[in-house]
């Protein structure tokens, strides 16, 4: 019986050429709407990494207002102004403690029917 020796793609792999992106993490954001360093390719982050991104940034946006002890609307005026800057934080507090997986761009779920090399 033979074995074959398959080595797994790292977590945060390129979906083109197989690159560990993950060096490129620790002096840099990840690479939205960007291309791979390595190929070239365009990638993205995963789908459900934007979502819990974009979930904390809300979370953020009318959570400090409400511990300020604001209440009723001017929570959220408050939370308007809290926007930009909860996206912001939870785009560090997210990818800081959960390295990216990426994707090819537009193809944001993996079907059957993609290529793998």
């Amino acid at each position: 019986m033979r074995h074959h020796n398959h080595s797994r793609k790292p977590w945060s792999a390129c979906p083109n050429c197989a690159e560990d992106l993950s060096e490129f993490i620790k002096t840099r954001p990840p690479f939205e709407s960007e291309k791979c360093p390595s190929c070239g390719a365009p990638i993205q982050t995963i789908w459900w990494q934007r979502v819990v991104w974009l979930s904390v940034a809300y979370f953020l946006t009318f959570a400090f207002p409400t511990w300020l002890g604001l209440r009723g609307w001017d929570v959220f005026f408050a939370g308007l102004f809290c926007f930009v800057p909860a996206i912001a934080i939870g785009y560090i507090f997210v990818f800081k403690t959960m390295p990216p997986k990426y994707v090819r761009k537009r193809e944001t779920f993996i079907t059957l029917f993609s290529e793998h090399h």
